[in-house]
């Protein structure tokens, strides 16, 4: 049965002896753990209600978060078949040329995220993980936001 772990808050299926496969956890034992608190995935510029996203308590005021992941340079195949020679540096400079005047986009995840004073004072809002690929990424909230989040009409 898939469950939430209320230690990283994953959702699993249980291994033996209720262990948690993310984090190895005991999801039957949930001392110093926060059952007011989930894991919800939020879009990149995901319009969201205001509702601070720790405490669950409405709130105006919303923080900008920005994670940027710069793309690798990669060999050019002629770069590959001359090698490191100083040949090698002047063609693969020739046909890296096209990628040097237009360089493609780093990957990245942007949004505005409700956060009261109070929260904020804790410390800055962090996502659990990002997911560049799909520009989202997890973040632990409070349940109440969750839910004004899902009962929003689209």
């Amino acid at each position: 049965m898939i469950q939430e772990c209320p230690h990283c808050h994953r959702k699993i299926i249980p291994r033996e002896k209720n262990l948690c496969p993310s984090c190895g956890g005991n999801v039957l034992d949930k001392t110093g753990t926060d059952p007011d608190m989930t894991l919800l995935v939020l879009r990149d510029g995901q319009s969201l209600p205001g509702i601070c996203i720790h405490c669950g308590r409405p709130t105006d005021r919303f923080v900008w978060v920005e994670f940027q992941r710069k793309p690798e340079k990669r060999k050019t195949a002629l770069e590959s078949i001359l090698g490191f020679g100083i040949l090698g540096h002047i063609f693969g400079l020739f046909f890296s040329l096209p990628s040097l005047l237009f360089p493609p986009k780093g990957l990245s995840y942007m949004g505005k995220i409700p956060q009261c004073r109070l929260c904020a004072s804790m410390g800055k809002v962090r996502p659990e993980y990002v997911d560049f690929e799909h520009s989202q990424a997890g973040f632990l909230v409070h349940k109440d936001f969750k839910a004004a989040l899902e009962n929003r009409p689209r």
